[in-house]
């Protein structure tokens, strides 16, 4: 029997959800601040106006960084760009914050979303997620998401409620209990007047002393670094036979994560057709030359870091992870 464990890192937003869920969370302030508003109540900017605006600093941005798109051919140089969206994601989180979307939503109001949201479908997990969870705590792996979403509460209470509507398995449940999720958060939420309206620098499951929240890919690889360096901690302490990480995204704020040395396997969700940050990664890895083949093709012998030039794998779903020969050969 191979003793390998196996540590698992996931990025959220459709990768282990089918689609982005941002909209999702904004859609819980806009709805409180629907039910609670006064008539003489200021109304909120509209989602589109705010997107609108996330877009357009984002093509200025693009049109003034340099060298440009087609000019950067190495992973360094697409991850000094992606590095350089600080202050497009910065100024996205200071006009939600100045708007007060969040003002007054609680915990509850969280829950209470994501239930809908999940029940209704406008959430939904990708197949295989509690089997490949379950796949990684049999062998006593350690689990995280790292996300870049504005709530990890959201997130949770998504997982338990999609948890919910496959019964109640007690292995999906200890799998619940077992992941750590790091995300940004809406400040205030336990509060009995709920939140002022500002956004945190992040779950309290992580210590950001000194930062400034999780906004772009180098915060993400920022963040995975530090919770690799407490598995390895607790590793030294055990001495376990061996262990294996595997980092799973989607799109390009992943690109850190997935090419970090500190990883053993990158792992890129692609959808048939790909979504568009799906194909935005691609785009990327091939132009950077970095090599993408089909998990199908694994071998153990892939993951020793003497082969060679750095190789990502492309899954369809999470069950294709979970069925592939790398959980086989690294599972009981």
């Amino acid at each position: 029997m191979n003793e390998s464990r196996v540590h698992l890192f996931l990025d959220w937003d459709g990768t282990l959800t089918k689609q982005d869920t941002l909209v999702m969370v904004a859609r819980i302030g806009y709805t409180h601040h629907q039910r609670s508003a006064s008539p003489n109540s200021p109304q909120l900017p509209s989602w589109e106006q705010m997107t609108e605006s996330y877009m357009q600093d984002m093509q200025a941005h693009q049109k003034r960084y340099r060298p440009g798109a087609q000019e950067r051919r190495s992973v360094a140089d697409e991850l000094a760009y992606l590095a350089s969206l600080e202050d497009v994601e910065r100024a996205s989180v200071q006009r939600v914050e100045a708007a007060r979307i969040f003002q007054g939503v609680t915990k509850a109001a969280i829950d209470s979303a994501a239930q809908e949201a999940v029940h209704e479908g406008a959430v939904k997990l990708r197949p295989g997620w509690t089997d490949l969870l379950d796949k990684v705590r049999r062998r006593s792996g350690y689990m995280a998401i790292v996300s870049v979403n504005w709530s990890g509460e959201f997130i949770k209470r998504c997982m338990y409620w999609a948890n919910n509507e496959h019964g109640t398995d007690r292995k999906h449940t200890q799998c619940m209990s077992d992941i750590k999720v790091c995300a940004n958060e809406i400040s205030g939420i336990d509060s009995d007047h709920g939140a002022p309206g500002r956004l945190s620098k992040g779950s309290s499951e992580i210590n950001y002393e000194g930062t400034s929240g999780i906004l772009t890919s180098d915060d993400k690889l920022r963040v995975l670094e530090r919770l690799i360096n407490e598995v390895n901690a607790g590793e030294r302490r055990e001495q376990p036979q061996g262990s294996t990480i595997l980092y799973v995204g989607d799109s390009a704020t992943d690109l850190a994560c997935l090419c970090s040395d500190t990883i053993d396997v990158g792992i890129c969700i692609r959808d048939e057709p790909m979504g568009s940050g799906q194909r935005g990664l691609a785009e990327i890895l091939d132009r950077v030359g970095v090599k993408v083949r089909s998990i199908d093709e694994f071998e153990k012998k892939d993951r020793d870091p003497t082969q060679g030039t750095k190789v990502l794998w492309w899954a369809r779903d999470l069950d294709h992870i979970s069925n592939s020969s790398l959980m086989r050969d690294m599972t009981p």
